[in-house]
């Protein structure tokens, strides 16, 4: 019952029931019905990023790199080899 209360308020649920729960809740709300289904599609292939020392190291070599793909200063392969080398080297250092 809390999960609906807080999926009425806008937060997406963490359980299934409450996951088809808040989208029966939509069905008078396109919006809100097609925003639930992508976040639905998309958790599933979603997963925690490990919880390690260089784990905050890593995300700030590699934000910069994704940015850079997305600004277009880079292409996407080039930023990804760029994230994976510095991601790497910050592993091999650790």
């Amino acid at each position: 019952d809390s999960q609906k209360l807080e999926a009425a308020a806008g937060p997406l649920p963490t359980r299934t029931k409450v996951w088809e729960w808040d989208l029966e809740q939509a069905k008078s709300d396109p919006y809100k019905t097609e925003v639930l289904q992508a976040f639905q599609q998309a958790a599933q292939n979603a997963f925690a990023v490990p919880q390690t020392p260089e784990s905050i190291e890593i995300s700030n070599a590699v934000y910069p790199e994704l940015q850079a793909a997305i600004l277009g200063d880079k292409t996407s392969k080039q930023a990804l080899d760029d994230a994976a080398a510095k991601a790497t080297q910050i592993l091999q250092d650790a």
